[in-house]
């Protein structure tokens, strides 16, 4: 009887020590354990401050596959950013991340719906090597391209006509063409310098015909009573026209050009 009393006891402390230790987590020290959160700084080389109400923009991607479209894992946003260096955190769920996988950050800013800055290379986080931090340099997007400048109502600056670059006489008022509608009526006038040359217009589609019309007639001095006559004939010849940018360019049936004018302030 006292034999098994002294035997228990230890049996049962024995059960009670086992009892309370809990078994290693196959978990533990892996991802539980990682950062979930990227840290970061972003900044240009352009000498400028951040637009008013301009917003950074950064996010963390899955690029394993070069052939399918980054996926996203997680991003940030900052509202009216401040003046680079601009400091970012992007907090993300530890599970998504397969050490198998290649993540990288890419980086925008933009205002009014325009992107002003954005990274063009790879910046690698959290697996091959990489860790949890990252300074990305953004760089300048490309200007949009100014839109057209529109056929009537703008004076257009006389470069060139008939084949032969246009220079202004000192002294005198510039070349001009403008195309405009008056009282629901099309019409042009222009001038080389000198006298003042008006008339109706047509324009359907690319298609424009200048007519005749009525001219101020004061003397000239040459070459500019010579131009005159020039452009008389070039613009009665031009049956073609189109804007790129703000150039403005009449060509006649043959496809030879006639006018090669550019948008300008009036004078």
């Amino acid at each position: 009887m006292h034999r098994f009393s002294r035997i228990f006891p230890a049996l049962a402390l024995g059960l009670v020590a086992c009892a309370g230790a809990a078994p290693p987590s196959k978990d533990a020290g892996t991802k539980d354990a990682a950062p979930s959160a990227i840290e970061g700084t972003a900044a240009y080389r352009e000498r400028m401050a951040m637009p008013p109400g301009a917003g950074f923009e950064a996010v963390l991607q899955d690029v394993t596959r070069a052939d399918a479209p980054a996926m996203e894992i997680a991003r940030a946003t900052i509202p009216n950013a401040p003046n680079p260096p601009i400091r970012f955190t992007i907090p993300y769920d530890a599970t998504k991340i397969d050490s198998s996988h290649s993540y990288s950050v890419r980086a925008v800013i933009r205002a009014e719906g325009q992107l002003l800055f954005s990274s063009d290379t790879a910046y690698p986080v959290l697996t091959r090597g990489a860790g949890h931090t990252v300074d990305i340099l953004l760089k300048r997007a490309a200007a949009a391209p100014a839109a057209d400048s529109a056929l009537m109502d703008t004076p257009w600056k006389i470069l060139s006509f008939a084949g032969e670059p246009l220079q202004g006489v000192e002294g005198k008022r510039r070349p001009q063409l403008i195309l405009k509608n008056e009282n629901g009526r099309a019409a042009w006038s222009a001038t080389i310098g000198c006298n003042q040359m008006s008339g109706g217009l047509d324009v359907t589609g690319d298609r424009i015909v200048f007519k005749a019309g009525m001219a101020t007639l004061m003397a000239c001095p040459p070459p500019l009573d010579m131009l005159e006559r020039q452009l008389g004939q070039s613009l009665m010849a031009s049956t073609h026209w189109r804007i790129q940018g703000n150039r403005l360019e009449l060509r006649d049936e043959a496809g030879r050009q006639t006018f090669l004018c550019e948008a300008s302030q009036p004078y």
